[in-house]
């Protein structure tokens, strides 16, 4: 590894250095590379993710990361890290390492350090790639290809949730089918804690493998969802929750132009569609347990079938899911 970004002219020193695999993704080899001067992260995606189930994805998806990555830190320097090399013959590519002391925002939200500076400035990020992305032909060249979306949302989540809960497929489809027909931006595609690094209340994003063009509420459901599932994890913090779960829709929604302006019932049924995905789907959150599966699948019906139009409304479905 470290003689391979020495010949790709990525780093420049080989005396003391550190290889360090990094935990936490299921479809990509991460690997941080450290010398007395450099410290890079190199990632080669994976054909076959590290889930239960089999799930299948072409690699490819890493070089188009790489061109997203640099897409994004133009739009947004200081929200995400720097892309150093895109090696399309390996599928793989090399960024900027984040400081050490910055930490992964999913393990600080677990412990209940819950900061909701973070969500309002990832809204103001999102909505920034969003309004770039409107009039961006290059863009549209990069990304236009949506068999990357298909392949790590559509079928693992929609389509398997479907599969498994045919009492909610026809349900379930219309939002597929909406987020379908919606005019594309640009979205992450992932764009939840576990892909955020995080210091002082600023967030840094990782993992662009599934940014696409595609619906706006996907990743603005795609958020709200994640702090709903930490809420039925960690009931006790629901209400920290809650409040940076408001304080990002509520930044995004006073941010975001017109044009991308939020339907909330059709953003909260995406919600719904997300976290049955998250006990259903292929990748199941792996932090609840049998209860608290139960309460995420009673609180996602609910919130597909008759989707609120607030946040706190959404939490108050989750928090009754209880018993």
């Amino acid at each position: 590894m470290p003689q391979y970004l020495a010949e790709r002219g990525i780093i420049h020193d080989l005396v003391g250095v550190r290889i360090e695999e990094l935990t936490g993704g299921v479809s990509s080899t991460v690997v941080a590379v450290e010398t007395y001067q450099e410290r890079v992260v190199f990632k080669q995606s994976l054909p076959v993710l590290r889930v239960p189930e089999r799930w299948v994805a072409d690699r490819g998806r890493s070089v188009t990361e790489g061109r997203a990555l640099q897409w994004a830190h133009r739009i947004t320097p200081h929200q995400v890290p720097r892309v150093l090399d895109i090696d399309e013959e390996r599928c793989a590519l090399t960024i900027e390492c984040a400081p050490r002391e910055w930490t992964n925002w999913k393990s600080e939200l677990m412990a209940g350090r819950v900061e909701p500076e973070v969500g309002s400035r990832l809204a103001t990020t999102l909505a920034a790639w969003e309004v770039a992305s409107l009039n961006d032909p290059d863009l549209r060249r990069t990304l236009g290809n949506a068999d990357a979306f298909a392949q790590f949302r559509l079928g693992p989540y929609y389509e398997a949730t479907m599969a498994r809960r045919p009492d909610l497929a026809s349900s379930i489809q219309h939002y597929v089918d909406r987020m379908l027909s919606t005019s594309p931006v640009f979205i992450h595609g992932d764009f939840t804690p576990k892909n955020v690094l995080v210091r002082g209340g600023t967030p840094w994003v990782l993992d662009f493998e599934g940014a696409a063009l595609g619906d706006p509420a996907y990743d603005v459901a795609s958020l709200v969802n994640h702090l709903l599932l930490k809420a039925i994890h960690r009931p006790a913090h629901s209400a920290a929750y809650e409040s940076c779960a408001a304080a990002f829709y509520g930044t995004y929604e006073r941010v975001v132009p017109a044009e991308l302006g939020l339907d909330p019932p059709y953003v909260f049924g995406q919600v719904g569609c997300l976290m049955l995905a998250r006990v259903y789907g292929i990748s199941p959150v792996e932090y609840l347990n049998q209860e608290g599966r139960h309460r995420a699948s009673q609180a996602g019906e609910r919130l597909l079938r008759t989707p609120p139009s607030t946040v706190s409304a959404a939490f108050g479905i989750v928090n009754g899911s209880k018993g």
